[in-house]
């Protein structure tokens, strides 16, 4: 009675070892799998996306921290930028790209706000409706600068004058002009014929 006790405890302990070793090697094998994919090389294909992308993340950290961002749309200008270093085979360098692309991507809606705080400073104190007035000015010079961003400050300058004659400057010099004339008359005269009520 005591060996067959002792025979099925021998059988007992087998088992659960040989339990254990199975449910180890198993681990091992799953862990030694996913080893074996994280190692595996990548393709040609992915390699290339990767770089592709790596070349638009960084183009677009120049942009956004450049002159480029006053007028230009730096996401639009990133792929742009992919796009025509990928006709080149890489063979063009860096500012030969941007050159390439400089007329291009315009960001309307920042040329037509900092046109708009350029043309406030200067307007609001010859005339109260100066928001008519420069938005008209901000519009115009968001739709011509589109067609053409890479120009000098000297050809900005003559745009500029062109459309603030466009959008009524003359006449709101003039106005202008008619009522300061009208308040220093007025001063003048209420100096020489000070009225009953100021004495």
């Amino acid at each position: 009675m005591r060996n067959l006790f002792a025979l099925i405890l021998i059988f007992f302990t087998i088992a659960l070892m040989a339990s254990f070793s199975h449910s180890y090697a198993e681990e091992k094998t799953i862990e030694e799998a996913l080893m074996e994919e994280n190692e595996k090389p990548k393709s040609i294909e992915e390699k290339i996306k990767e770089f592709e992308m790596e070349i638009v993340d960084n183009f677009y950290k120049t942009c956004t921290t450049s002159s480029m961002a006053r007028y230009h749309d730096c996401r639009c200008m990133s792929i742009r930028y992919l796009d025509e270093y990928k006709k080149s085979l890489g063979k063009k360098n860096h500012a030969a790209i941007v050159m390439d692309i400089s007329d291009e991507c315009p960001d309307k809606v920042a040329l037509a706000g900092q046109s708009y705080s350029m043309c406030k400073s200067s307007m609001a104190p010859l005339t109260k409706n100066y928001d008519e007035f420069c938005s008209c000015v901000a519009n115009k010079f968001a739709n011509r600068m589109a067609k053409r961003l890479n120009v000098s400050t000297q050809y900005q300058v003559n745009i500029n004058s062109e459309i603030y004659k466009e959008c009524g400057y003359g006449q709101i010099v003039t106005k202008h002009k008619k009522i300061t004339k009208e308040t220093f008359e007025a001063g003048q005269k209420q100096s020489f014929f000070p009225s009953i009520e100021n004495e």
